[in-house]
């Protein structure tokens, strides 16, 4: 779990290279906080950072994404 100086929970902001994907795509991420248990995003849209395609979402943990 992130969290801040006081130990009050975070979320960060990930933002993850899709390569395979076009600007705009509509994707749907799947991000796991323990390996096991699956948090589904559906709705997220490909932006372009630096002309590179990306999806951007937050979370309060982090093991494995996939899309």
């Amino acid at each position: 779990m992130f969290e801040d100086s006081s130990g009050n929970s975070v979320n960060a902001i990930f933002k993850v290279p899709v390569p395979e994907a076009s600007i705009g795509d509509i994707l749907s991420i799947n991000y796991s906080e323990d390996g096991e248990a699956w948090n589904y995003l559906d709705t997220v849209e490909v932006v372009s950072i630096d002309g590179e395609p990306y999806v951007i979402f937050e979370a309060s943990h982090f093991t494995t994404f996939y899309m």
